[in-house]
């Protein structure tokens, strides 16, 4: 999943932007050894292949996303591991969904499985994101309402499978001014 996170400060809006990983956009290029090696129109989602992993492959996907979105400016990514969804999806004691009560691995194969023999596999996936998401951020809402901590603990649940240049001060912010800004839920 690749998505873009606004949050309105002054009234707690929060919008996410779903990209599709076949969103086409120059994306940096670098050898093996970490030199630079132009620039070429791709797939956004093979940034992230460009890198370390970490911190560059993050740094290489913002810098791809904000050209996708105009040179938008981009202060802060969040890079989550396979392995930390069923992490974050237990530490706010799963996501209810209509049918669906998902726990461990089942919130990652819901958000990650795709049929590749069908065109439109991704944009089916796609949905099912935004399905979980939704979700997942409504429980987080509303869990953080009754309990200003539930953010920070997210993000330290997340850590072992993470790559950010958040810091808990900042999460503990942001949360402070959805809340404060009568965050009631998310658009995306």
């Amino acid at each position: 999943v690749l998505m873009l996170v606004s949050i309105d400060t002054s009234n707690g809006k929060i919008t996410l932007f779903n990209i599709s990983r076949d969103a086409m956009v120059d994306v940096t290029m670098y050898s093996a050894g970490g030199a630079y090696a132009g620039t070429e129109k791709q797939q956004i989602c093979l940034s992230y292949a460009y890198g370390d992993g970490k911190e560059s492959s993050c740094e290489n996907t913002v810098n791809s996303v904000q050209r996708l979105f105009y040179n938008i400016p981009i202060n802060t990514y969040f890079s989550l591991d396979l392995d930390g969804i069923a992490a974050l999806n237990d530490s706010i004691g799963g996501v209810e969904g209509q049918s669906y009560h998902l726990v461990g691995q089942q919130a990652e194969s819901f958000v990650r499985t795709r049929d590749t023999s069908k065109v439109d596999s991704n944009n089916m996936r796609m949905q099912r994101q935004k399905v979980y998401i939704q979700s997942f951020m409504n429980t987080v809402i509303q869990q953080t309402k009754k309990d200003l901590t539930t953010p920070l603990d997210l993000f330290n649940a997340s850590a072992p499978y993470s790559c950010t240049n958040l810091n808990p001060s900042k999460v503990t912010y942001l949360a402070q001014q959805a809340v404060l800004g009568g965050m009631n839920g998310i658009d995306m």
